[in-house]
């Protein structure tokens, strides 16, 4: 129930936890009586907790009520990941999937253009059996146009007894060749590399309100702090220039952005 819901998520909030994590298989799906996963976000919006954030969640379940109601609150982030798996119709109608590829594109970018510094990133595979070179060059155009956070890569794998082994096994649908599956991931894989560096970019020179999750080191042995922005860019500052960077774990601090690392994470300094 949504009052059970909002209960525990109060009482985290009590006990010191920053930000809550909705979570769970098809979580937009939820319904309880007359709630709904909007209605279920509006009544969280008023617990007295920091963040807020959605976990995973479908294309076709990311409505305009949904995006507005994000865009609206400041305690529910600016952040979605919005799994693909496949970036072309045949193959999402092999995996039964709910959403065309069309469908993916605009609610993707109704997200964007409603939700400012809105973060999006996605789910992919490659190497579904029966993916054609066409279907491939589907999903690499897809990646390529939506101005993605980031992409989580993976290739196919048959587990014994699935619907889509049998399928296999009867000659219904034909595996992808090793190499290939590999040559598309690799792809893939760079594609992904180039478009998180390319959304990391846009923030150098931006200040940023960053939730510090722990004291580490650099490759390069130097002591940061390091958490995530409300849109969910991981980030480090130098915990030397703050003499009281033992206390900032678990707290929220602004801080401007120098640049991106070559891991990826955006290095940043405290704003004083």
């Amino acid at each position: 129930p949504p009052s059970t819901v909002f209960d525990n998520a109060q009482r985290l909030a009590a006990a010191g936890y920053r930000e809550i994590v909705l979570t769970g298989v098809n979580i937009a799906d939820y319904r309880y009586g007359d709630d709904n996963i909007v209605t279920l976000l509006r009544r969280l919006d008023s617990v007295d907790v920091l963040r807020i954030r959605i976990s995973s969640i479908e294309p076709d379940r990311l409505t305009r009520e949904l995006i507005n109601t994000v865009a609206s609150s400041q305690r529910i982030m600016p952040h979605f990941h919005l799994p693909l798996q496949g970036g072309s119709d045949a193959i999402l109608r092999a995996m039964g999937r709910r959403y065309t590829i069309e469908t993916y594109r605009e609610r993707f970018m109704a997200a964007i253009k409603c939700i400012p510094d809105c973060a999006i990133g996605a789910d992919i595979m490659t190497g579904y059996p029966g993916e054609t070179e066409e279907d491939f060059r589907s999903s690499v155009r897809l990646v390529e146009d939506l101005p993605m956070a980031y992409l989580h890569i993976f290739t196919c794998s048959l587990r014994p007894g699935t619907a889509l082994w049998r399928q296999v096994q009867r000659g219904l649908r034909t595996p992808v060749p090793h190499d290939v599956l590999q040559h598309r991931s690799r792809i893939l894989h760079d594609i992904g590399e180039k478009k998180k560096r390319a959304f990391l970019g846009q923030y150098t020179g931006r200040d940023l309100d960053v939730l510090f999750e722990e004291r580490t080191q650099t490759q390069e042995g130097r002591e940061v702090l390091a958490g995530y922005s409300r849109n969910y860019l991981r980030v480090r500052a130098d915990a030397s220039s703050r003499p009281d960077s033992g206390e900032l774990t678990g707290t929220e601090q602004r801080v401007h952005v120098t640049g991106t690392g070559a891991d990826l994470e955006l290095d940043a300094i405290f704003v004083t």
